[in-house]
């Protein structure tokens, strides 16, 4: 028998492949990516040209060098996206999977659905971003867009489908140069005490001022979100502890066919946060005018064990927070009051009195420290004067003796 004969097949390695000419002239490529046991297992391309399909190939023998999925033009932006978003209810709640999902129809796909996701490009994300804000959507909108296409893009990196992210290497929108709404501690005295009509000075407040004047407590005194708020149990407090406590556990939201439910939080974490003198005693001002309430309602009261409730024991709808404090801000004589801006007057004060940013972070709930500097940084560039000021303190002394 002669050598040839005894010789055995060559043993393909994953990546290899061959290129061919078609009979109309084009060209197909050919890898090895697999074995399944019995036989090889290969992909094929087909090019308009030789140097494509070869680049193609040494493509396709990096990628599964280095443990990443083999490249697929055929994937577009529009199909990642749905993908990515069937993935993500159980990770996160309710609330933010519909907002990427409303992002990704309404700005995203119409936009970009129709690339390969291997093709988008940097230029092609400036491109998109410059589009939405000239067809006159807000900064805050094209933010979120942007947030939500990077974030898918991000995933796609992570699985293998991309070498490399390109919303994260494109600038952002742009922002209008404006900060965030937040109160003083004087607007929410102001905001107290118009929750208390002249009239009703001696005789208390009645129930729904007494509802507003206890959300405007938690608020400013704590920085949960309105929804947390809304979603506060009575048996999530610990009023007569010696460090009085509430735990944020869920959030009051609306969905479009479910109406008002309660869900998790929008992180998906609970949190437990010490509560301020004022906020206990306005939570227990409450308790016995809710007390009272519920007599007077008798068996039509609904026990669902919420803090801030409707007459009938139900949740409190957040748009119509929104619009009781603004009709409440109206009447202190004080523009532009929500439940947002209390929540950041909340943070801002904690940073300006000099909490870290860390446990500022965990107070306000955010999913990270960056989120908290995104919004917040402002304030701290502006204290970067006080840590001079106290450099200059400390050794201006001690320089003068030179």
């Amino acid at each position: 028998m002669s050598d040839t004969a005894k010789r055995k097949p060559r043993s393909r390695a994953n990546g290899e492949g061959t290129v061919y000419a078609l009979p109309n002239g084009r060209h197909q490529a050919q890898a090895v990516v697999g074995w399944n046991g019995t036989k090889h297992v290969y992909k094929r391309r087909t090019f308009d040209t030789v140097k494509e399909a070869r680049v193609w190939l040494v493509e396709v023998k990096a990628a599964l060098t280095n443990g990443l999925c083999v490249p697929d033009d055929k994937r577009t932006v529009d199909s990642w996206l749905t993908d990515w978003l069937s993935t993500l209810p159980g990770k996160v709640s309710a609330g933010t999977v519909g907002a990427y999902e409303a992002r990704a129809r309404n700005y995203i796909k119409p936009h970009l659905g129709g690339i390969s996701l291997r093709k988008l490009t940097p230029r092609r994300v400036s491109t998109w971003l410059a589009d939405l804000s000239s067809a006159g959507l807000s900064p805050s909108t094209c933010q979120g867009a942007y947030s939500t296409l990077r974030r898918a893009l991000t995933i796609a990196q992570q699985e293998g489908l991309l070498s490399r992210n390109v919303a994260a290497i494109t600038d952002g929108p742009r922002t209008d140069g404006r900060t965030a709404r937040w109160t003083t501690p004087d607007e929410v005295t102001a905001l107290l005490r118009a929750t208390r009509p002249p009239s009703q000075a001696r005789r208390g407040r009645p129930p729904k001022s007494e509802r507003l004047a206890v959300a405007v407590s938690i608020l400013a005194g704590t920085g949960v979100r309105r929804g947390e708020l809304l979603g506060l149990k009575w048996d999530d407090l610990e009023l007569e502890a010696d460090r009085p406590t509430v735990t944020i556990r869920r959030q009051v939201v609306r969905r479009p066919q479910a109406g008002l439910v309660l869900d998790e939080t929008k992180t998906g974490k609970t949190r437990t946060l010490p509560l301020p003198a004022f906020v206990v005693d306005a939570l227990r001002d409450h308790r016995r005018v809710q007390a009272a309430e519920r007599l007077a309602v008798g068996p039509l009261w609904i026990d669902n064990d919420l803090v801030i409730a409707t007459e009938d024991g139900q949740p409190v709808d957040p748009r119509n927070l929104s619009k009781a404090l603004e009709r409440l801000a109206k009447r202190a004589g004080i523009a532009h009051v929500n439940p947002h801006a209390l929540r950041h007057g909340a943070v801002s004060l904690l940073l300006v009195q000099g909490v870290s940013l860390e446990i500022a972070s965990e107070i306000a709930g955010h999913s990270s420290i960056r989120v908290t500097k995104d919004v917040y940084g402002h304030l701290l560039t502006e204290h970067l004067s006080v840590a001079a000021d106290a450099f200059d303190r400390a050794f201006r002394p001690a320089a003068g003796d030179r």
